[in-house]
């Protein structure tokens, strides 16, 4: 009974494998996986490829003027202007103006094309609604339509009373021996200074020097102006010596004398002079400032012993 089914079962399957298409078997079906699954993995590289070159393209700098590159507007180095910022305008036209040259970029239209990219979405979008955007204006038009929408620009190009006021208010109080605060406000100061002495004057040399030495501490500006009375005496005392001596250099005194008679009481000495003494004063109480700094902190030990 055992043997009968056994056979009959090996019968059933023959029929069974030759009933199926050759084409069904186990290896016709292995083979066409392996064959999909090799149009899968090209199909993946093909879109792998797309995308690496699109990523590429957007990487690549601005292209013009030939073969000649411009840096990226999104790259870190490149060139940036914001509106919350409008101060800073002319020094990135300035910027952008050094990048065309070097890349070869002369004609108007790209120029006025390209300098939108480089500045925030809102500025862009503003700037390519000016009336020189568009063609039939050069560039200078539109360079000089731009600074006259950013009144900002324009004043701290040639600078204003204001702004060196607001120097001095964030630098009140420089003290004596402080050189690293000297040399900042004399930085800052005479920068905004030379613009506002420049024809037409806004303030005159005397209105700076106030100006300057109310940045300063009381005990710093009184240094100051001893540093200026002492050297203005010492040009103006005659030397000893020959008679020869004596005549060259009572020449020069008088003529130094006439100098400072020449100027008015309330206007008696440059800008230029009075930030050098106050270097010079800050330089020669660098050793002083500690040791005062330290003095002045003993009472307030002795009072705590004392308790």
């Amino acid at each position: 009974m055992q043997s009968n089914l056994l056979r009959d079962s090996a019968v059933r399957s023959r029929s069974v494998t030759r009933g199926v298409p050759r084409s069904e078997t186990s290896v016709a079906i292995r083979q066409r996986k392996v064959r999909e699954a090799e149009l899968q993995l090209a199909k993946f590289a093909t879109c792998s490829n797309s995308q690496t070159n699109s990523q590429t393209q957007r990487n690549i700098p601005l292209q013009m003027a030939g073969s000649k590159t411009m840096i990226a507007p999104g790259a870190r180095d490149a060139p940036k202007f914001s509106s919350r910022k409008p101060q800073e305008l002319r020094r990135f036209l300035r910027t952008m103006e050094d990048a065309w040259n070097d890349a070869g970029i002369v004609t108007d239209a790209e120029k006025k094309e390209s300098i939108g990219k480089y500045a925030d979405a809102e500025s862009e979008e503003e700037w390519t609604a000016f009336e020189t955007f568009e063609a039939g204006h050069t560039w200078e038009e539109f360079k000089a339509e731009l600074i006259e929408n950013y009144p900002e620009a324009a004043a701290a190009e040639r600078g204003t009373p204001a702004r060196i006021k607001q120097i001095c208010v964030e630098s009140k109080g420089v003290r004596l021996g402080d050189i690293k605060a000297v040399y900042a406000l004399r930085r800052a100061f005479m920068a905004e200074a030379k613009k506002l002495v420049k024809p037409p004057a806004v303030m005159s040399n005397r209105e700076l020097v106030e100006l300057f030495i109310g940045c300063l501490s009381e005990q710093m500006g009184a240094a100051v102006l001893q540093a200026l009375g002492n050297t203005t005496a010492a040009q103006s005392k005659p030397q000893a010596g020959s008679l020869a001596q004596a005549s060259s250099t009572a020449s020069t005194s008088a003529s130094a004398v006439s100098n400072v008679v020449s100027r008015r009481p309330e206007d008696k000495y440059d800008l230029e002079e009075v930030m050098k003494a106050a270097i010079q004063v800050s330089e020669n109480s660098q050793g002083m400032f500690y040791l005062l700094s330290n003095y002045t902190k003993e009472p307030a030990v002795i009072r705590c012993e004392i308790v």
